[in-house]
């Protein structure tokens, strides 16, 4: 269940527009801002980064013993 809404906080954007202020953005909210100035290269790094990050937990979680409820 940690995980699931691990990965639901990951994809929250508009919690995180409201806790953004300057210099404290969440990394959400930073790809969405960057989307509108055109920094595709930023983006895909960013995403990455963020793919690494949720792949990393999920492989903690798996070496933990923690699996999905229904496999």
């Amino acid at each position: 269940a940690w995980f699931l809404l691990f990965i639901q906080f990951v994809r929250e954007y508009s919690t995180g527009v409201y806790l953004m202020t300057a210099g404290t953005e969440v990394l959400g909210a930073q790809i969405v801002a960057l989307w509108g100035t055109g920094a595709v290269d930023v983006i895909a790094a960013l995403s990455s980064l963020q793919v690494l990050i949720v792949s990393g937990v999920f492989l903690l979680a798996s070496r933990l013993g923690v699996r999905p409820q229904g496999l």
